[in-house]
């Protein structure tokens, strides 16, 4: 896995042993793809005031950009659809 990870106010997530990440997907700063989760070829997850999570056995498909700007983390999870 290549996947471009960039560090933002020293805080770095994680990606669970059997996560698929795509090699050309963006992560910066504070990332977690759960166990069984995926994120598709293309796909940038960028925050600067939170955290972003792909909780298990969800997807982030081709090309989607997920940034999490507000007060609350952005999940995405079974019932949510980027």
């Amino acid at each position: 896995m290549c996947t471009r990870r960039q560090n933002l106010d020293n805080k770095f997530g994680g990606v669970a042993v059997d996560a698929y990440v795509a090699s050309n997907v963006i992560f910066v700063g504070q990332v977690t793809v759960w166990d069984g989760a995926s994120v598709w070829p293309g796909c940038v997850l960028r925050n600067d005031l939170n955290k972003i999570g792909v909780d298990s056995r969800s997807n982030v498909q081709e090309r989607s950009v997920l940034h999490a700007a507000g007060l609350l983390p952005q999940i995405v999870d079974l019932n949510s659809f980027p």
